[in-house]
């Protein structure tokens, strides 16, 4: 019962951001421009989310849509 509990948890709170990984990922290199797993992931948790990315990486976070803001 608890497995299912947990399957079933972790699919509600990631799904939407799976999900808009997935668009951004497919977007991006069906334009020829493949984005960075990892810097896709984080900016479609923010995207999602509706939070600010804090980074000196902000060329590639920029083109997920995300908000970005770079102190440095």
């Amino acid at each position: 019962m608890s497995g299912t509990w947990k399957l079933q948890d972790t699919k509600n709170r990631f799904s939407e951001v799976a999900r808009e990984w997935g668009v951004m990922l497919g977007e991006a290199g069906s334009h020829g421009e493949p984005l960075p797993v990892v810097d896709a992931l984080i900016g479609a948790t923010a995207v999602v989310h509706d939070c600010t990315v804090v980074t000196r990486n902000a060329k590639d976070l920029k083109r997920t849509g995300a908000e970005v803001f770079d102190p440095w």
